[in-house]
């Protein structure tokens, strides 16, 4: 999975390049300021394609400095890409209230060009999208998500090239309806990356997952707590739990029983600890001598029957 997220990552600096490039000289042959603007935006685009990349690389790595590995590198990547789709936004609401209404040379090349710049985002992010969510990888969703805004975008410029060529021009309006939806998805992705950097909860559901799966065993008398947090797109868990017998060995085995369990039940699960005690006794049992089976009590322990 780790060689399927880098090789991803690859792709993606490959294609903002080749969007770049194609947006660039699309520009310089048509004259259109609206796609110059989204060259410039796609440019943005490569940068966080390197920081995704590198994040990726560097995510999984552990060091005596961080034992527990730089998974939130790809949640700080994640709230840098937001960053990004925000500045993203204000180009295109700059461009659509203070861009130039200069004439753009159309042609059905152009266009088909164009098309390209909407066709190959919206394929490339949904591929994108579904791999981060099987592989619950916060970058890759976060940067799929952001390719959205770029076909959102170059819809724009595709309706302006076509408004240009039957001599209207309406590609304002329309960006300044978009840049809400930019703002929003920016947004989504700013607050997920920062509850991760700020060791938020897991969600109910996967708590309550955890929590069922211990309760299963019947070794198991109560389930205290169960609390969990993100880091990048692994889970760490920690469960406070009460056992039914007193045996420390029995108790230990128990807990490896059941941090194979959660981490087969549970995906991205990096590290399972269970906190168990011995069972609280709840009642004291008291012996006492008889003298005969209707449990008359004896006066002389040593020579009760």
């Amino acid at each position: 999975m780790e060689r399927t997220l880098e090789r991803m990552g690859v792709f993606s600096l490959l294609i903002n390049t080749g969007l770049v490039v194609l947006k660039l000289a699309l520009a310089a042959v048509s004259g259109s300021l609206a796609l110059a603007a989204s060259a410039t935006d796609s440019a943005v685009d490569i940068f966080a394609s390197l920081a995704v990349l590198v994040g990726l690389v560097i995510s999984k790595r552990k060091t005596k400095v961080f034992p527990f590995g730089l998974y939130k590198v790809e949640n700080l990547v994640s709230v840098v890409i937001a960053v990004l789709i925000w500045v993203a936004g204000y180009e295109i609401t700059k461009e659509a209230i203070a861009g130039s209404t200069g004439s753009v040379n159309t042609e059905w090349w152009m266009l088909l060009g164009v098309g390209l710049t909407v066709t190959v985002p919206l394929v490339w992010s949904r591929y994108e999208l579904r791999v981060g969510k099987a592989a619950n990888s916060p970058s890759l969703m976060a940067e799929a998500r952001h390719y959205q805004t770029d076909v959102l975008s170059s819809l724009i410029v595709f309706a302006s090239v076509v408004a240009s060529g039957l001599g209207f021009a309406l590609d304002r309006v329309g960006a300044l309806l978009i840049v809400p939806f930019i703002a929003k998805s920016g947004w989504d992705l700013m607050a997920d990356g920062m509850k991760v950097l700020l060791d938020a909860s897991l969600d109910a559901e996967t708590l309550g997952q955890v929590r069922t799966i211990i309760e299963s065993f019947p070794g198991v008398k109560e389930v205290r707590s169960v609390v969990g947090r993100n880091s990048g797109r692994y889970r760490f868990l920690q469960a406070d739990i009460e056992v039914r017998t007193s045996d420390l060995e029995r108790a230990h085995r128990l807990s490896e029983e059941l941090e194979r369990a959660i981490k087969e039940g549970v995906p991205n699960v990096e590290r399972v600890v269970i906190h168990y005690e011995p069972q609280v006794r709840s009642s004291t049992i008291y012996g006492l001598p008889l003298s005969d089976p209707a449990g008359t009590v004896s006066e002389h322990l040593g020579k009760a029957p």
